[in-house]
């Protein structure tokens, strides 16, 4: 017969996880800028266009400014979410705004895959699509984590108050 854990290593387990999982929101959101770095470093500007849909009037720089820009807001948010978790797992009390925001991240995820899984966002090969699938799936699944052991996180709080 298994004994139930104590509320304490409750807490420390969720806390321990919610630490681990912000830093996993962190660099999933340093992916997003090495994944754009790759993207005009690795093809030439030909398969750039193509993949990204834009006619071969645009300017390069133009697009790849434009795509760093993205991903640095997206690494901005995501390192607000994922810092807040972090200090909300080392004990620090926080807002529940990073955790809606998060949720709007899970949610932009879920939007990512469909369209990868449906082949509307760009025409990639089965393997890039495959890995970009898995990517999100990971960071959505890592949201959805983070979200829970802070709700939980917080409910046990709530019980020893």
């Amino acid at each position: 017969m298994k004994a139930e854990p104590t509320r304490q290593a409750q807490l420390r387990r969720l806390q321990d996880t919610l630490a681990v999982v912000g830093a996993g929101v962190i660099a999933f959101g340093t992916w997003t800028l090495v994944k754009i770095a790759l993207l005009f470093a690795l093809y030439n500007e030909e398969a750039v266009f193509q993949l990204l849909h834009f006619n071969s009037g645009t300017p390069l720089p133009a697009i790849f400014i434009t795509a760093i820009v993205v991903s640095c807001f997206d690494l901005f948010i995501r390192m607000f979410v994922g810092l807040s978790a972090r200090a909300e797992g080392h004990g620090e009390k926080k807002g529940s705004f990073y955790l809606i925001v998060a949720g709007f991240i899970a949610v932009a995820n879920v939007f990512s895959i469909a369209s990868l899984a449906f082949g509307t966002s760009v025409n990639m090969s089965f393997f890039d699509a495959a890995v970009s699938i898995a990517i999100d799936a990971t960071s959505f699944i890592t949201l959805i984590l983070m979200i829970r052991c802070a709700v939980r996180l917080r409910q046990l709080n709530k019980q020893t108050e």
